[in-house]
């Protein structure tokens, strides 16, 4: 039985552990008004377990002066006890409507605030308790009138609760539940230990109340205030499972202590308890895991049999990508689903945004994932502002990196909102992280397939125009030889001068193509030199002068100064020849071609060649990086062979850099190239699609 010094020692102990909970919650976000609720809660608590510990002082002090200290005691608790259920109702009020005014909440309070002042009142009155004729206290009228004004407050209280749950939404909505549950459930189990105290005369049951409440209390922080967010059933689930532990341990433990202690001496039979309800109680625990699949691997084992079936009946990456964000909006009840393979495509629209806010991406990094909810929780960070303001943005309910905690994660999973407007709670973000481990491995594979079939299929190209173009050489060189004697051979004007004409053209053609096709398939060894980029670019513009001014085409040229850079400057030439080449094609007279050089970011150098041209069909913009694709019927009075942008790629490879292009029809096209602006050594010859397996290095971008 407990007697009344350790019952002091638990109320102190109880009252000294709210009290620094309720400033932690303060110290963990100041300027939250959830946080400051709860605070008040507590330090409302931490004051009644004061006033509960000097009352029971009083049971060691004299008869005459115990019952002045108890009166006084009996007094201070009813005060505090008056503003309980004004603080819930803060606490309601705060979360159902998320206000941060102070006015406003106290406005809204203050019903319940005018009913916890009147009990306050009620509780100083001489009628409240008064000394009998034998010198004994005795409760009067006013404490049964105080009584029923405090129990109709709370009750209005939670009443006021339950109401604002339907008309609450998502975050709201969950901590609302908890309130009323946490608060009507504790005053139930309150009031059913006080009846049996106060019928068998126990009072053990009436002292353990002080407890309850203070384990009401601290559930009730962590369910409001802790980043990892829980349903009432999940909450519900842990406490049965903690409290099952328990009470294997405890019950089992001190019946077996009871009975072996007749056998066994009084020690012994203790550590027999704990030795055989320990194994039994991690057992049972174990057990009660498995059957409630707390850690949700059943749940996880289905689902990844069912992407499995995906990822074998699809192989094509892009394909793979659609199916598989399909299948997580409809496992999660989500609005949109976004998969990210690589933080450095800057055309996805999260990624993009992560990027310009380098604190939020490195905050992502860090936590491994995120959601408004658990960010709105944590303690305030800069970074986490940021990751704040992507979520919002965007309306992302949640959002996880892969691997997890890794500074450079191979994939990004942004979930949008819930369509029935609950937050993601943390089981759920496990079960993403799970799921995301598997769809990260899914696409790997994916991307290594596709990359065999592409390597296998580009191989033979590049065998076959290697053997065409070296066979063309053989059977062009004598046509050439003979064309270049008959020059000047005939008249001006004449008929066969028009058919010279067009034979030396037509040689040209055949000449360029050999040299392209032989640079597509030859091995290159990049020499990487101090090399001035805009001095490049301003010669391949004087190559295309004659050109751009045949077609009536501007070129303009926006390079930002900057120091040399490690470069191959011959191969960066023809890069942006060709490039410069494309945009001159693509429009009509008048109209302009601009090349701009932005100067060195975070290691990088981004080119970006723009025309305002005729802009390429959405069904064609994924293919113009393949080699002999081309639509081009005309180019300077010639039809294109579809190698010049399949060189530019292998150029931007070779340079350890990456390539994108966006376009939009009768609006222009924009090709954007990524270099490193140091280089250390060449990157892999001849093998494109192998310098970095996670990026394509070639981001399409279709405008609408």
């Amino acid at each position: 039985m407990i007697n009344d010094k350790t019952m002091m020692a638990l109320t102190l102990a109880s009252a000294i552990f709210s009290l620094i909970l309720g400033l932690a919650v303060m110290w963990s976000s100041p300027f939250r008004s959830s946080n400051r609720a709860v605070a008040l809660v507590l330090l409302l608590e931490t004051a009644w377990l004061g006033c509960v510990y000097r009352a029971m002082g009083t049971a060691f002090l004299p008869l005459g002066e115990k019952l002045v200290e108890l009166e006084w005691w009996f007094r201070a608790n009813a005060i505090v006890v008056s503003f309980l259920p004004v603080s819930i109702w803060l606490l309601m009020d705060v979360n159902s409507r998320n206000a941060d005014s102070g006015s406003g909440v106290f406005g809204a309070a203050f019903p319940a605030l005018s009913l916890g002042v009147f009990c306050a009142l009620i509780s100083t009155s001489d009628r409240f308790v008064y000394h009998d004729v034998r010198g004994y206290l005795k409760r009067g009228e006013a404490y049964y009138i105080y009584i029923v004004v405090c129990l109709s407050a709370y009750v209005i209280t939670i009443f006021k609760t339950w109401t604002s749950i339907a008309r609450c939404r998502g975050i709201r909505r969950l901590e609302l539940q908890f309130i009323a549950l946490n608060s009507g459930g504790a005053a139930v189990i309150i009031g059913v230990l006080n009846a049996i105290g106060n019928y068998s005369n126990v009072r053990a049951f009436n002292k353990s109340s002080v407890v309850l409440v203070l384990a009401a209390t601290v559930i009730a922080a962590w369910a409001l205030l802790f980043y990892r967010v829980f349903s009432a059933r999940e909450m519900l689930l842990q406490v049965v499972r903690r409290l099952s532990f328990v009470a294997v341990l405890s019950f089992g433990a001190y019946s077996i202590w009871i009975v072996s202690s007749v056998v066994i001496a009084e020690p012994f039979s203790l550590l027999l308890g704990i030795g055989v309800c320990g194994p039994l109680a991690v057992w049972s625990d174990r057990k009660l895991r498995l059957w409630l699949d707390a850690d949700g691997e059943r749940k996880l084992s289905n689902v990844r049999r069912l992407l499995l079936e995906i990822a074998r009946a699809e192989w094509r990456p892009a394909h793979l990508i659609e199916q598989l964000e399909v299948f997580l909006c409809m496992e999660f009840g989500a609005h949109s689903c976004r998969l990210c393979l690589d933080h450095s495509d800057a055309e996805n629209p999260v990624v993009s945004l992560i990027r310009k806010r380098g604190r939020a991406y490195l905050s992502l990094c860090e936590l491994g994932w995120a959601t408004p909810e658990s960010l709105s929780r944590r303690k305030h960070r800069p970074g986490f502002s940021d990751l704040q303001h992507v979520l919002d943005s965007e309306k992302i309910g949640l959002i996880i990196s892969v691997p997890r905690n890794s500074p450079t994660p191979s994939l990004i999973v942004a979930l949008g909102m819930k369509r029935d407007e609950w937050p993601y709670t943390f089981p759920e973000v496990r079960h993403l992280q799970g799921l995301a481990l598997v769809v990260d491995n899914l696409l790997t594979r994916s991307r290594l397939v596709n990359h065999a079939s592409s390597r296998s299929r580009l191989d033979n190209m590049a065998i076959m125009s290697k053997g065409l173009a070296h066979d063309l050489r053989n059977l062009i060189t004598p046509v050439s030889s003979f064309v270049a004697q008959s020059q000047g051979k005939f008249s001006p004007g004449s008929t066969a001068a028009d058919v010279q004409a067009a034979a030396w053209r037509s040689i040209g053609m055949v000449d360029r193509y050999i040299r392209d096709a032989l640079s597509y398939t030859d091995d290159i060894e990049p020499r990487f030199e101090a090399t001035d980029l805009a001095s490049v670019c301003s010669d391949s513009r004087e190559v295309l002068a004659g050109r751009a001014h045949g077609r009536g085409v501007i070129v303009m040229l926006n390079c930002a100064p900057m120091e040399k850079l490690a470069m191959d400057g011959g191969l960066i030439q023809r890069l942006m020849t060709n490039l410069i080449a494309n945009g001159v094609d693509a429009c009509a007279p008048g109209q302009s071609v601009e090349v701009k050089c932005a100067s060195p970011n975070d290691g990088w150098i981004r080119i970006q060649v723009r025309d305002n041209g005729c802009g390429i069909p959405p069904e064609n913009l994924a293919r113009i990086f393949e080699p002999h694709f081309t639509t081009k019927q005309t180019g300077n009075g010639e039809r294109g062979f579809g190698i010049g942008l399949t060189v530019c790629r292998k150029i931007v490879v070779l340079h350890g850099g990456s390539i994108s292009v966006e376009s939009e029809l009768g609006r222009g096209t924009v090709f954007t190239v990524d270099l490193p602006a140091a280089q250390t050594a060449p990157f892999p010859r001849g093998m494109p699609e192998e310098v970095r397996l996670f990026d394509s290095n070639v981001t399409p971008v279709v405008r609408s």
